[in-house]
């Protein structure tokens, strides 16, 4: 009788002992597992987050730029020069080609330019250019409601017969604050001369309307290859200062007998 309890006491040992080494073993292998879904996990981060860092880097390289920038406060008409603009590095989705280069030290400036803006070609003027330039006022050219003071512009002319052409290109724009329908440019000699003949085609052909459309992105768009032709007298009164096309007296001859068949 007690061989057969001293007999059961040593299985019961070697089935807790069994047990034992089961749960040792299941818990280790546990373990090892978490550990290794761990580091699976905090490696795949880091290579991830080392894969975003060398995209982020190199979409930087790709966006550094060597600009031209104002250092203060640059007034329409005034030249640039070390004292007002100075280089710097910076980043910009713009194309190299769309900011000022090295001959700005020649050029004067189109718009009033505050500190801290990147020098655009658009931006620039030459010298000869704006020593005619005078603030002109108008309230026949018409301005939709998101229009404001600052924006680049051109105004257009739309005649009955559907014909459309650019009368001034690229010019900035100033709006009056009590009357709506004011708008102000600073426009060269031969620029008034063109918008005057195009008040004048507005007069005189009924249906025919001047209006004003805003730059979408200023540094890329090119120019307009719908230019206006002025009337016959302004293009004589020009021809005594400049030379032109002569074949514009031709056209400005056949938009006017469209426009009196219409």
């Amino acid at each position: 009788m007690v061989f057969r309890v001293g007999g059961n006491v040593r299985r019961i040992r070697r089935s807790v002992q069994k047990r034992i080494w089961v749960c040792f073993i299941s818990i280790f292998g546990g373990l090892v597992c978490l550990y290794s879904v761990y580091f699976l996990t905090k490696y795949t981060t880091a290579l991830s987050y080392e894969e975003k860092l060398y995209i982020a880097e190199e979409q930087l390289q790709k966006t550094e730029r060597m600009v031209y920038v104002a250092v203060r406060e640059i007034a329409a008409g005034e030249t640039f020069t070390e004292e007002n603009v100075v280089k710097k590095r910076v980043y910009s989705d713009e194309e190299v080609v769309c900011f000022a280069g090295e001959e700005i030290f020649s050029k004067q400036a189109r718009i009033d330019i505050p500190q801290g803006m990147r020098i655009l070609i658009v931006m620039e003027a030459d010298e000869a250019y704006e020593e005619s330039q005078r603030e002109c006022t108008f309230t026949e050219i018409s301005l939709p409601d998101t229009l404001k003071s600052g924006d680049m512009v051109d105004v257009r002319i739309q005649y009955p017969n559907g014909e459309n052409y650019c009368v001034l290109e690229g010019k900035k724009l100033q709006r009056s604050e009590t009357n709506s329908l004011e708008s102000r440019f600073l426009l060269s000699e031969q620029e008034q001369l063109y918008i005057s003949s195009a008040l004048y085609d507005q007069t005189f052909y009924t249906g025919t309307k001047l209006y004003a459309v805003r730059y979408v992105t200023i540094p890329l768009q090119t120019e307009t290859d719908m230019k206006y032709i002025p009337a016959l007298d302004v293009l004589q009164q020009l021809s005594q200062t400049e030379k032109h096309d002569k074949n514009q007296v031709q056209l400005r001859e056949a938009l006017e007998k469209r426009l009196q068949e219409n």
